[in-house]
């Protein structure tokens, strides 16, 4: 628009200021860190629970490998029996 001659570059300076104040937030005064905050403890409730029953992440890990170790050994048998 500049090089056409359609705007001349203090407008196209005041264009871009105006683009950059709507793109600001309205509430100045809002701090997202406390809404952060309270999500991720929230979210993260279900392992405290868990450490609280003594349940480590090495347990976790290790169920998650039998879980995969069962549906590995699951699925050799379902096509050792019905696809084979």
């Amino acid at each position: 628009m500049i090089a056409s001659g359609e705007l001349s570059p203090e407008e196209a300076d005041e264009a871009a200021e105006a683009m950059r104040r709507e793109e600001m937030p309205q509430d100045v005064g809002y701090n997202p860190t406390s809404s952060l905050r309270g999500t991720f403890i929230h979210s993260t409730e279900h392992l405290q629970r868990q450490r609280r029953r003594g349940i480590t992440a090495q347990d976790r890990d290790r169920k998650s490998v039998r879980l995969m170790l069962a549906l590995l050994a699951l699925g050799f048998a379902f096509w050792y029996f019905f696809i084979r």
